[in-house]
Order: structure tokens, then C-alpha cells, then sequence
């Protein structure tokens, strides 16, 4: 029985794992496509892009793609 829940425990922890980095590359690419250059808060390497320039068809689902594996991020809620 230990086994069992042993091997379920890792199994989670690895979905876990896998999840949130699945969750980092949809924020990755929103931020590329759309972070704001006056975010202060951006990820280092995100120079960010001016509104005008945003190409909404591109940004707009990977950011939808980004809250929905990252529903409480402040930033990409913003």
C-alpha cells in the first residue's frame, strides 16, 4: 500500500512539474508578443512592445492560452 501511494505521490509531482512549465512557456510567449515596455516587473530579456505594435492576432490567444494556465498572475491578468 506504501508502494502504491509512493508511486501515485511522484506520478503527481511530476504532472506538477510538467504543468507549471507548460504554464512558463504560455507566459513566456505572451509576454514576447505583448508585455508592456513600462512594466517594471517584466521578465528580465522582455524589452517589451509598444501598444501600437502589438499584433493582436498573435498576442491575443497566446494570452488567453497564458491566463488560463496562470489564472492569479497579476501581470498577464493587466
Amino acid at each position: 500500500m506504501r508502494l502504491g501511494f509512493a508511486v501515485t505521490l511522484s506520478g503527481m509531482i511530476a504532472a506538477s512539474a510538467a504543468l507549471a512549465q507548460h504554464a512558463d512557456s504560455f507566459l513566456a510567449l505572451c509576454d514576447r508578443l505583448s508585455a508592456s515596455p513600462f512594466d517594471s516587473t517584466r521578465p528580465p530579456g522582455i524589452e517589451g512592445v509598444a501598444p501600437q505594435n502589438i499584433d493582436a492576432k498573435s498576442a491575443v490567444p497566446a494570452c488567453e492560452d497564458a491566463i488560463k494556465a496562470a489564472p492569479d498572475n497579476s501581470r498577464i491578468m493587466f
